[in-house]
């Protein structure tokens, strides 16, 4: 199971969830293996799916063969899908119909329309997500940051073992030259600093704080997006396990693509050396200094 939660504000969207994948045999129940479960289709169609993933694969085989002419024909086969699956297999569907954003839900044989506010999946994680996200403490954030931190809580919660992994976030943005909006996935980074004693010298010398290792408990996660809006993908780096994993559907949509690669801004660098997709987000250089990057698309 997962959790795909998605808002509207103030004509803006933002859809989060995560990436674990787990079958009967459990042969995929590793962060590893993980996928993208809310896709960025073209600029300004996305698909989220939650349950059986075998009838959501098949939706995708048939997107990126080219079978759909339009978003009808699209929404109309997720319908027929649900079906097909006895209802184990839901939808969300987002789209931009002249810059508005519209979010549909195909689950429990019905179809949602109309709604600002949708979600399909795991019961017990989202009643743990909502329930952070009206947290007192989280007033004074918007309602978008509430969503970031609400499902960072029930990742790390262990007890909602179906929802874990990675928090693959998407938003829209206003796109200069296509003078429209457009759907992105996030970039950020999360880094925990390791328990560690800074001797503090004399005079201005500065002395670096490090992330650390897993030997001692450090570690960070940048998430970096694709520059191309034809080409949407996002790309997770792990400094302290000197690699990281793409997520690009139009390159593969069932799998990460793997590489090896100690450094970020290199990593970066490889990504686009091998599958020719430039990356922006931040990195860990040298295990303290955290750098905004962006490759020419």
């Amino acid at each position: 199971m997962t959790l795909i939660v998605a808002k509207i504000k103030d004509d803006k969207i933002k859809i989060v969830s995560d990436s674990k994948i787990t079958d009967e045999a459990a042969v995929r129940n590793n962060p590893l293996f993980g996928n993208l479960k809310t896709l960025i289709l073209n600029p300004d169609t996305c698909i989220g799916f939650a349950g059986n993933v075998y009838f959501a694969e098949i939706v995708l085989n048939e997107f990126y063969q080219g079978k759909f002419k339009n978003f009808q024909e699209l929404f109309n086969r997720c319908g027929r899908l649900h079906h097909e699956s006895n209802f184990e297999t839901d939808f969300i569907l987002a789209t931009l119909f002249e810059n508005k954003p519209v979010i549909y839900k195909i689950s429990e044989s019905k179809i949602f329309v109309d709604h600002t506010n949708l979600w399909i999946g795991h019961i017990d994680g989202f009643n743990k997500y909502q329930s952070e996200f009206h947290d007192k403490k989280n007033k004074d954030r918007s309602e978008f940051q509430r969503m970031g931190i609400a499902f960072s809580e029930v990742i790390k919660d262990e007890k909602i073992s179906g929802i874990s992994d990675f928090q693959i976030g998407i938003e829209t943005v206003y796109h200069e030259e296509l003078k429209s909006s457009i759907f992105i996935y996030e970039f950020k980074a999360e880094f925990n600093f390791a328990n560690q004693k800074v001797s503090v010298p004399g005079g201005k010398q500065f002395t670096p704080m490090k992330v650390g290792g897993a030997q001692i408990g450090g570690y960070g996660i940048c998430y970096l997006r694709s520059v191309n809006v034809y080409q949407p993908g996002v790309a997770i780096h792990f400094p302290q396990g000197g690699f990281g994993m793409l997520f690009c559907p139009k390159l593969n949509h069932n799998k990460a693509i793997i590489i090896k690669e100690k450094d970020g801004e290199d990593f970066a660098k490889k990504v686009w050396d091998l599958h020719n997709i430039a990356l922006e987000g931040i990195v860990l250089k040298d295990g303290f200094a955290f750098k905004y990057i962006v490759n020419k698309n």
